[in-house]
């Protein structure tokens, strides 16, 4: 498990790494996909940080307060360190499969998502129109994203979970390249 700032910076950096900018919204809900997918898949934490239910969705608290000088704007991308070295293989792949299946899709949008999805559902009362700003426990999400993950079809995904068992990913020995190796995971 990763402290949750590094964690937060090296999502950042990977997604810029993709093309993508990042406002505070979309950071905590990329975030929350990431820790969800990470716990339905290898059963642990990605980053040390809870994940509150707030009005707006899944938060992570601190991050929030850290990032919030940028309003709505794009957050600055961390410079000089290498935090997605930081990584482990494991929460790399998790990480890269959240950037390419939500990273194009609007922070609003992904907001929306949550408000649909039962971790948050559960805090929210409907009555009042607020949702409690407790922590959704990794219980909760694990419930949700382990079902997540069987309904899907998706072969990159497939791919990460057949390699859960092992530290590795068995690539095929035709692969000399980077381009061949992207192509390969992709299913191209």
């Amino acid at each position: 498990m990763i402290n949750h700032d590094v964690f937060a910076k090296a999502l950042l950096q990977r997604a810029s790494g993709s093309g993508l900018a990042m406002c505070n919204l979309k950071l905590q809900k990329l975030a929350y996909y990431c820790q969800g997918y990470h716990l339905a898949v290898h059963g642990s934490p990605l980053f040390n940080a809870p994940i509150c239910a707030w009005t707006h969705g899944p938060v992570i608290t601190s991050l929030y307060h850290e990032y919030k000088v940028h309003g709505d704007g794009n957050i600055t991308v961390p410079s000089g360190l290498d935090y997605v070295s930081q990584l482990s293989e494991s929460a790399l792949e998790i990480v890269d499969f959240v950037i390419m299946k939500f990273g194009q899709v609007g922070a609003w949008i992904l907001r929306n998502k949550t408000h649909q999805e039962s971790p948050w559902l559960s805090h929210y009362d409907a009555v009042i129109q607020s949702a409690d700003k407790q922590e959704i426990t990794h219980q909760e999400l694990i419930g949700f994203f382990k079902m997540e993950v069987a309904k899907m079809q998706d072969t990159t995904f497939a791919k990460i979970l057949d390699a859960v068992d092992d530290d590795y990913i068995i690539v095929p020995k035709t692969i000399t390249n980077k381009k061949e190796f992207n192509d390969w995971i992709l299913g191209a």
